[in-house]
């Protein structure tokens, strides 16, 4: 798994030297080993860049296109592992499900929240891809999906034991929430 979290890279950053990319990557691979928080990276980057965080960063530039890409790599190699780690635990308990689970804000889209509430209380077989909007996703953030379904997703999966059920996170009836906000 670490193999997996640790090949993830900034290489979709334009705009940068060659050695600004190189300093990126290797904050990308702190993070995935844990020596690093994506948050003090981020800013460490901004930082790097030459600009002064002040705040939420706007949405243009190549500072707000650097923390795009380092969000969604980073969730995608998280993704990308939990997903391997399920499918290694496979052969032990074959009736594996997973679930989809949301960030239960204003910014959250509404077929991540869709996926979220459809997976709530009838989990998915492991190897079923989920349907968020138009897209058929694996897990979240799967590079195979559309980029407005994977690009800025907070999105996280979760396995289900076939003996246990489903576990509810705290967030499910958050998610309700924000769904009954939007229907109003």
């Amino acid at each position: 798994q670490v193999a997996i979290l640790t090949g993830f890279s900034g290489d979709l950053i334009s705009g940068v030297s060659a050695n600004m990319l190189k300093r990126i990557n290797l904050a990308i691979k702190n993070i995935a080993l844990g020596v690093a928080s994506p948050y003090d990276t981020q800013r460490a980057i901004t930082a790097m860049m030459g600009f002064t965080p002040r705040g939420k960063l706007e949405n243009t530039g190549v500072a707000y296109e650097v923390e795009r890409i380092i969000r969604t790599e980073l969730g995608r190699a998280f993704n990308v592992g939990a997903m391997a780690q399920a499918e290694a635990n496979l052969s032990v308990v074959p009736e594996l499900k997973k679930r989809w689970i949301a960030t239960a804000d204003d910014r959250t889209r509404d077929s991540h929240i869709a996926a979220h509430l459809a997976t709530l209380e009838n989990p998915i077989p492991l190897k079923q891809a989920f349907r968020v909007g138009n897209s058929q996703l694996m897990y979240p953030l799967d590079p195979m999906g559309e980029a407005k379904e994977t690009i800025n997703c907070r999105c996280r999966m979760v396995t289900v034991h076939p003996e246990l059920g489903v576990v509810r996170v705290g967030l499910d009836d958050k998610i309700k929430a924000v769904e009954n906000e939007r229907q109003q």
